[in-house]
């Protein structure tokens, strides 16, 4: 009797050890393949390069009738996820799956309105096949990824908010943490904040994928806007700089506001554009002046009809001498585990890595022409600030949150703001 008691304790020990494994199993992170893959479209390993060389400005088009074959270079080996980036914002892909039988084992339609995709494989696959759907689009980047939970560093934004209580308008991608990186960290993750970011211009395709990197290193959990302006040199000929006019860009400012309607915007250096940048200044005043737009019914009537009107609560610019602020960057935040602002700004600059090759960086102190801290409110619509907070004066019910009854989703499709 003793003895079969033990028995049982020792197989409900192991029954316990097994559980115990799978959920241990099922938790574990995935590791990545890609290096350990073989890569063919329409059977010409050349061809499918651009998939998988690590460079964002490589595209690898897919259409319909092409076909991208993904395998491990092992014999049998299986893969749990593939991941992509791709050249567009919404995009949809075909994946078909093959266990080592060559027997189809699902063939599914996986579709991204955030540019990434990742897309689960069945058990078992050892092989698939990935074709374009409705039209070409380009892969960017992919990976391949074993069975597992993929990594949280992985970004894998949500769709773009519909409504928040600040907007971060950016110039180019990188300005939003070399300028204006403290002001995401404080408000949007320390203090819970619904906040997201616009660019005015999109270089390439490759300073799309780094800002998405980029945001994501920093928690933000969104895809932001794009509102798809040129990037044009200071030394370019006027028929270049004639594709970046300060009306344009103000007209898809106020068509942002009025569909998002932040409370607070926060943009870069109106007068000096931090250090005379003149797509830095335009874009500045532009964000400046689409504020006291917003809320006309007379201008662009269409936006108005679609959204409503909108009144920004305040506008702050940064290095503004109205009204200052000065901003702590130095504190921990509990957000970050203890990082603060200006750690947090450095570490989610780095993700920019095609402008790491040049000096600037977010800093503080009195060489640094781009010191995060330093901000001035030039606009408002509920009086002056006096205790060095960017949301003074508004209240808990003007939140997005707080409108939306705490419980609808804030996210939803990106619509394109010069619509």
């Amino acid at each position: 009797m003793k003895g079969r008691r033990a028995f049982g304790c020792m197989v409900l020990g192991l029954g316990l050890l097994l559980l115990l494994s799978s959920a241990q199993a099922a938790e574990e992170t995935a590791t990545e393949l890609t290096r350990r893959c073989r890569f063919r479209k329409n059977d010409s390993e050349a061809s499918a390069t651009y998939a998988c060389d690590q460079r964002l400005l490589s595209v690898c088009p897919l259409s319909e009738t092409d076909v991208l074959r993904v395998q491990p270079r092992q014999a049998g080996k299986t893969m749990g996820a593939l991941y992509f980036c791709l050249d567009r914002q919404e995009a949809s892909l075909t994946v078909r799956q093959f266990d080592a039988a060559e027997t189809l084992l699902a063939e599914s339609r996986a579709t991204t309105e955030t540019y990434r995709l990742a897309v689960p494989l069945a058990a078992g696959c050892v092989r698939a096949e990935v074709a374009g759907t409705v039209g070409p689009v380009g892969i960017a980047e992919m990976s391949v990824w074993s069975e597992g939970a993929l990594p949280e560093t992985l970004p894998l934004p949500q769709p773009s908010v519909t409504r928040t209580d600040f907007l971060i308008v950016a110039t180019h991608p990188d300005d939003e943490w070399i300028f204006l990186g403290a002001v995401y960290p404080i408000y949007g993750a320390e203090r819970g904040y619904t906040g997201t970011f616009a660019y005015v211009t999109s270089p390439d395709i490759g300073r799309v994928h780094e800002a998405i990197n980029s945001l994501w290193a920093a928690g933000v959990p969104t895809l932001p806007y794009f509102l798809g302006f040129p990037d044009v040199d200071r030394a370019a000929p006027k028929r270049l700089k004639d594709t970046f006019q300060a009306e344009e860009v103000t007209l898809a400012l106020v068509r942002l506001y009025r569909r998002i309607k932040p409370l607070v915007v926060v943009s870069q250096d109106p007068v000096r554009g931090e250090y005379g940048h003149w797509q830095h200044i335009i874009s500045a005043q532009s964000a400046l002046e689409a504020a006291q737009l917003a809320s006309d019914p007379a201008y662009d009537p269409g936006s108005a009809a679609k959204f409503g009107t909108w009144t920004v609560k305040k506008v702050y610019q940064h290095l503004a001498k109205e009204n200052p602020i000065v901003l702590d960057v130095t504190s921990p935040l509990s957000a970050y585990d203890g990082e603060t602002a200006l750690q947090v700004a450095k570490r989610a600059f780095q993700e920019h890595r095609s402008q790491l090759k040049y000096v600037f960086r977010p800093s503080i102190g009195r060489r640094s022409k781009g010191d995060i801290r330093y901000f001035g409110l030039t606009f408002t619509t509920v009086g002056p600030d006096a205790e060095n907070d960017m949301f003074e004066h508004i209240g808990q019910g003007e939140l997005a949150k707080a409108l939306l009854g705490g419980t609808e989703d804030l996210d939803g499709p990106n619509p394109d703001p010069k619509e």
